[in-house]
């Protein structure tokens, strides 16, 4: 199923590791996670970035310039375990809107999150003044399901012709629409959107905002 956005992340992404019949999306799909997964995608890509409020004075020539810096992440992301792993302090709470909270509060200095994804969450939150202070990497987004997952329908979930793979092609509505159908039918649970996974009013993302974030047309179901 995906991730509700009410549980900390690390708790669902255990939760699709663990569980038969679940899945996540989006999810990074990094070394580390490859053979904890069964992957479908690409289906989007995202930056990751290094985000401060609009009127903070910080400027960085590079991503370890921010090393001197209070930064908030979430447990269990891709994103923020990639600044660790390079030897960056980042202050771990247990939901991305936690640390945007503490970016806000001036508790932090710096949030390490996506772009567009971020700017999405802020808007969710109602905050609007932040800006990008580093860019440093690009990563696709998959939906990564449990193990136990039928190889058939991880390939119907994929789309005949196209095994999953790491070049992201442009969405086609048509095979959005069939594979929001699938899942739902191999599941039990109702179609929603391929994007972010919010339930979609009824067949159509018109006027959903994830459209807009991802640059997809509103028309696409």
């Amino acid at each position: 199923m995906p991730a509700d956005p009410a549980l900390p992340w690390a708790r669902v992404y255990q939760q699709a590791l663990n569980e038969p019949g679940y899945g996540l999306f989006s999810t990074a799909r990094t070394p580390a996670r490859e053979k904890q997964f069964k992957w479908v995608g690409p289906i989007a890509s995202n930056d990751w970035v290094l985000m401060a409020r609009a009127d903070s004075p910080i400027r960085l020539g590079s991503l370890q310039e921010a090393a001197q810096y209070r930064i908030g992440g979430y447990q269990g992301d891709a994103i923020s375990q990639y600044l660790i792993d390079r030897g960056l302090p980042v202050q771990l709470a247990l939901r991305d809107n936690k640390s945007l909270e503490k970016l806000v509060k001036g508790q932090v200095d710096l949030w390490v999150t996506a772009d567009p994804g971020g700017r999405y969450l802020a808007r969710q939150e109602g905050v609007d003044a932040l800006r990008v202070v580093q860019r440093f990497h690009t990563a696709e987004l998959y939906l990564a399901l449990n193990l136990a997952t039928p190889d058939a329908l991880v390939q119907r979930l994929q789309g005949p012709g196209r095994p999953a793979g790491r070049g992201r092609a442009e969405p086609d509505s048509g095979a959005l629409l069939s594979r929001r159908q699938d899942f739902a039918a191999a599941t039990g649970r109702r179609p929603v959107c391929w994007v972010c996974w919010a339930a979609c009013v009824p067949t159509t993302m018109r006027e959903h905002p994830c459209s807009s974030v991802y640059g997809w047309p509103a028309s696409v179901p």
